[in-house]
């Protein structure tokens, strides 16, 4: 029997949830449950409560976010929502987490990985062209280092890496690299 695992969620309607044994083995990756693209807080709740019957120690790392700039009220709002759902059942089924902010988990995470840069399409003051770092595709890179074999779609059918999934792997590893 596992005795410790080191669970990231990365919350969001796209989120995903992800287990990482005390061997550094990942060893479980899903997306949050959804019913017709709105979280299914059931089948949630019976996933989240299933951590605490394998082991005798967990630990879960969830981001610590806030509203996003330019983004709908409607948007923030739902995202408000599964982050307080996600917090919630991680207190009635009696987890302990951590939220950090995106920026901790990267600066770890990261480490050994030059970051991968995109045009912003804007010129800086001296006319050069802006670019900015693209964290999605950045964190893909480094985990693909760390989990060279892992699989990160969502099916055997799909073609393209799921973001909520490379996240919390990320944010698994952190946990287990802090908390080890």
């Amino acid at each position: 029997m596992i005795k410790k695992e080191f669970i990231g969620i990365d919350i969001g309607t796209n989120g995903g949830i992800a287990i990482i044994d005390e061997n550094a083995k990942l060893i479980f990756t899903a997306t949050i449950p959804k019913i017709g693209g709105r979280v299914d807080v059931h089948q949630f709740n019976k996933l989240i409560k299933s951590f605490k019957e394998r082991v005798e120690y967990n630990h879960v790392i969830i981001e610590d976010l806030h509203s996003i700039f330019q983004v709908g009220a409607k948007s923030n709002w739902q995202f408000g929502w599964i982050n307080g759902v996600t917090e919630s059942l991680l207190v009635a089924n009696d987890l302990s987490y951590t939220k950090i902010s995106p920026k901790t988990w990267q600066k770890i995470i990261w480490q050994g990985i030059r970051p991968i840069e995109i045009n912003t399409g804007k010129l800086t003051k001296k006319g050069e062209i802006k670019y900015k770092i693209d964290t999605k595709k950045t964190t893909l890179l480094a985990i693909k280092r760390i989990y060279p074999n892992a699989d990160f779609t969502i099916s055997e059918r799909a073609k393209k890496e799921h973001d909520g999934i490379i996240d919390s792997v990320a944010l698994a590893r952190y946990c287990y690299l802090t908390l080890k």
